[in-house]
């Protein structure tokens, strides 16, 4: 089987060992693909980790449920970037996700998600660690099934019809008010969404209570 893993190889160190094990042909890139790379080198499934090209037709549509996501967040939330900030920040499920991708941005159908927790004494580079870790294993455990196309997908328009993707510049200014960025205490980035939260919804019912008087 050939196998092409999208992103770096230093995120993707247990991936490629987990493949290597099975004997696979494996083939690596950071760089945009192409469907004519892809039908010149055979490829039978692609794998994204930590890739930053959006990838889009025709290569979703030919590949079809051949590319995956491996994606630490619990999908439908945490679409996008620095997915555990955003969960910490917004008082989200906590969790990792495998995937395939279509057209959008973490939208494809969901092929397993698992919850994670953490303590209130790590932070936020902690808990990314550990979302790695949690996301690899459950990649490891579904992979047969998706070999063997003996999976159970899920719809993800099916669980929300809201929109959680965040993107990179939103994401930083906010990690820009961070002093210590990764090393910031989860429980602090709970406190600031919450203070956060509260006040937007303030100024909200201020204006509409003010509208409504003029």
């Amino acid at each position: 089987m050939n196998i092409l893993i999208l992103g770096p190889e230093s995120r993707n160190e247990h991936v490629i060992e987990f493949f290597e094990s099975k004997g696979y042909n494996l083939s690596l890139t950071t760089e945009p693909i192409s469907l004519e790379f892809l039908d010149e080198n055979n490829i039978d499934f692609l794998i994204s980790y930590g890739y930053a090209p959006v990838l889009k037709p025709p290569v979703t549509t030919v590949y079809r449920n051949r590319i995956i996501n491996i994606h630490p967040a619990h999908l439908p939330e945490g679409r996008g970037i620095y997915t555990n900030f955003w969960s910490f920040f917004e008082g989200r499920v906590k969790g990792v996700s495998v995937h395939f991708i279509n057209e959008g941005i973490d939208t494809g159908d969901i092929i397993a998600r698992r919850e994670v927790s953490f303590s209130d004494s790590e932070t936020l580079k902690t808990t990314h660690i550990k979302l790695d870790r949690a996301v690899e294993q459950l990649f490891f455990e579904v992979w047969d099934s998706i070999a063997e196309g003996t999976y159970e997908a899920l719809d993800q328009t099916e669980l929300s019809d809201k929109q959680h993707y965040r993107n990179r510049i939103d994401s930083e200014a906010l990690m820009d008010l961070l002093p210590q960025r990764w090393d910031t205490p989860v429980r602090y980035v709970e406190e600031m969404g919450a203070e956060f939260h509260l006040s937007a919804e303030f100024w909200r019912d201020y204006e509409q209570k003010v509208s409504s008087e003029s």
